[in-house]
């Protein structure tokens, strides 16, 4: 993850963008990592974070891989009792103390994941807040700089151009985008109010379902549901692909209306008094 994906993605400048490269927290975070050996701050932002993207980012940082190797061994002993959850719930069947065993199990372990969570955030902010002089004095991404220019000038031309209020916007895209909210929003209230799915656990067999396929797990009114949702994204994609034509004309047209602006000639001077 932090060698094959974060250090050759992080060669991207869109990637660096995305994870706020230049942002006090980043550089804080940057900092804590790049502390040698097992510290408390280094291990709880390692251990703490989501696992894929916390990896990821340290590759995209160009950390040492055999330091974030070292700072994440913490994790190991949660690894080890989370699978030891996963492994009792094939013995459920066989007595309460099995089904008592899981949930203690789980339950520490969520404890002590949402624990090291907060540390992380903790060191985090104080490590911004201590070293906010030296962190703000550290050299910028100048291609992420430029990048996030780009950026806010498409964003800003994406709302003033899809605003329902600006002149030339067609009725279809409003009932797209109405549509895939009004469809998505009844796949979320069916799915709660509905019995969309069959009952099934890990310890149960797919020829256990209804038909005895993985399609029997669906019922009737899940694949309304997933119809649902299915559709309401597709409407969603159409809105989303006319928005981002509709703002690249229409900061070509505020491009070439500077350009015009630039260009015209200062207005004459004012005639001299008699």
């Amino acid at each position: 993850e932090q060698e094959l994906i974060g250090r050759q993605f992080g060669n991207y400048v869109a990637v660096r963008s995305f994870i706020r490269i230049n942002s006090l927290e980043m550089r804080a975070t940057r900092r804590i990592l790049r502390r040698p050996g097992i510290n408390t701050a280094k291990c709880a932002i390692l251990v703490g974070g989501p696992d894929w993207p916390t990896s990821v980012t340290t590759g995209i940082l160009k950390l040492n891989l055999l330091q974030m190797l070292l700072g994440t061994t913490p994790i190991l002993p949660l690894i080890a009792a989370s699978t030891a959850a996963g492994g009792m719930q094939l013995l459920k069947t066989k007595g309460d103390l099995y089904d008592s065993i899981t949930v203690i199990v789980t339950f520490l372990s969520f404890l002590a994941q949402t624990a090291s969570t907060l540390l992380a955030m903790y060191f985090i902010e104080r490590t911004s807040t201590q070293y906010a002089a030296e962190l703000a004095a550290e050299p910028p991404d100048e291609e992420v700089l430029a990048h996030d220019e780009r950026q806010a000038a498409f964003s800003k031309a994406q709302r003033d151009g899809t605003n329902w209020s600006s002149a030339g916007v067609p009725l279809w895209p409003k009932v797209t985008i109405i549509a895939s909210a009004l469809m998505l929003a009844g796949a979320c209230y069916l799915s709660v109010v509905a019995t969309c799915f069959e009952p099934f656990s890990v310890s149960q067999r797919i020829s256990d379902l209804p038909g005895g396929t993985v399609f029997g797990l669906v019922r009737p009114m899940g694949w309304v549901v997933i119809g649902l949702f299915v559709g309401g994204w597709v409407l969603r994609y159409i809105y989303r692909r006319w928005a981002v034509a509709r703002a690249r004309s229409w900061l070509r047209a505020s491009t070439v209306d500077a350009s015009i602006s630039d260009a015209s000639p200062p207005p004459p001077p004012p005639p001299s008094p008699p």
